[in-house]
């Protein structure tokens, strides 16, 4: 017998669990304040939900299997997609805008030692999007507030996803040099960046991820994007974002990343991340995201975010 659980998975005892339990029904509680309707998904879903034309989670990071009916299923390696399942084929005719939160189990398969991970969070499908997106954001800041009787600080960054493709969509690169240079954006790392260190691209790269901090990155962030409308427009909604932070009081809790970019592409406008004092990564991940819900059969926009219970 092997006593070792399979690799990227890990036993949790004592303190730690308990800990982790207090805070998921700290959220539980918050969520039900705000109006979040409790949903749960199965951990298996037809690899259907995920095989989308958007291809939003790559099948290679996905636990997979053959079902009873001959059908392939996977491991639920999000929450967002089974939710849209759900909605689409449950709950279209709810009134919207249709406030729902979840506490359950994601898996993917990665080299980094955590293949399954406890997330509670909540998505806002359908509304008004610019209030929406404040609700989610006031939302997750105050679930870092409710759990930071452990943690001393907690910060959320801001960026938008479109950004990036703005501010390079006039360049003269192609689709594998973008995603070489959006790679390049996400990890702050030019080791093995193909292009010579005189392009235009590299440069509008390393102003990206320089503009981090205060509103004061704002005044480079407009230079960098004079001339292109898009990137203004996209600016001016993330200023506006920021100072309602500030207006609600999370002004020390807010920074702005406008070189954030994620890893999951379905994502279409405000993108946040969420980080405790003690943690080595993020602990909260979210954003806008207004093309999913077509893979459903449905033309709903949807914001949302997710706590990682695990490494909170």
């Amino acid at each position: 017998m092997n006593m070792n659980t399979p690799y990227g998975t890990r036993d949790v005892i004592f303190e730690e669990l308990t800990q982790r339990r207090k805070n998921e029904n700290k959220l539980f509680e918050l969520y039900l304040e705000r109006g979040f309707l409790p949903v749960e998904t199965p951990s298996i879903e037809y690899f259907d939900v995920f095989d989308t034309a958007a291809r939003f989670i790559s099948q290679e990071n996905m636990f997979k299997m053959t079902g009873l009916d001959g059908k392939l299923i996977v491991m639920r390696p999000d929450s967002t997609a089974p939710i849209a399942r759900l909605v689409s084929s449950k709950l279209r005719d709810m009134p919207k805008p249709l406030k729902l939160q979840f506490s359950q189990r994601v898996f993917r398969q990665s080299d980094n030692s955590k293949n399954e991970l406890l997330q509670s969070g909540v998505e806002i499908i359908g509304g008004d999007s610019g209030e929406n997106d404040l609700l989610a954001l006031f939302t997750a800041l105050e679930s870092l507030k409710r759990c930071s009787d452990t943690y001393e600080k907690y910060k959320i960054e801001i960026g938008h996803s479109m950004l990036f493709d703005s501010l390079t969509g006039k360049l003269d690169l192609n689709d594998d040099q973008k995603k070489i240079l959006k790679k390049y954006v996400s990890t702050r790392n030019s080791s093995g960046y193909p292009f010579f260190e005189d392009t235009e691209a590299l440069g509008v790269a390393r102003q990206l991820i320089s503009l981090c901090g205060g509103i004061d990155v704002m005044d480079r962030a407009y230079e960098l994007a004079k001339g292109n409308a898009a990137a203004t427009e996209i600016l001016d909604s993330i200023k506006k974002v920021y100072l309602a932070c500030v207006d609600a009081g999370y002004g020390d809790n807010i920074i702005l990343d406008l070189g954030m970019v994620q890893g999951i592409d379905y994502y279409t406008g405000i993108i946040f991340r969420g980080y405790t004092e003690k943690a080595g990564c993020a602990v909260l991940s979210g954003g806008r995201y207004d093309g999913l819900y077509r893979n459903f059969g449905l033309d709903f926009g949807a914001c949302g975010f997710a706590v990682n219970l695990t490494e909170l």
